[in-house]
């Protein structure tokens, strides 16, 4: 059995597939939702560690904003 299934009583073979896809749509839908907050919780750490990274450079009058990093290619 799926987690989170339900037992339903139904008074005809119709309803009862209809039930069973409709639980079938809910717990894909569960499952797109906790996906989607884990990319989207990957994503803000990914942005906040850029802006961790980022910092104000002054030439001349105006204000640059500049990565400070070992470099293009190695990480951190």
């Amino acid at each position: 059995m799926l987690r989170g299934e339900l037992h339903y009583e139904t008074r005809s073979a119709k309803h009862a597939d209809l039930a069973k896809l409709l639980d079938k749509r809910a717990i894909i839908l569960r499952q797109s939702n906790e996906l989607l907050e884990r990319i989207r919780g990957s994503i803000y750490g990914a942005v906040q560690h850029q802006a961790s990274r980022m910092s104000y450079v002054k030439r001349g009058r105006r204000t640059h904003f500049t990565r400070r990093g070992r470099g293009r290619r190695s990480p951190g």
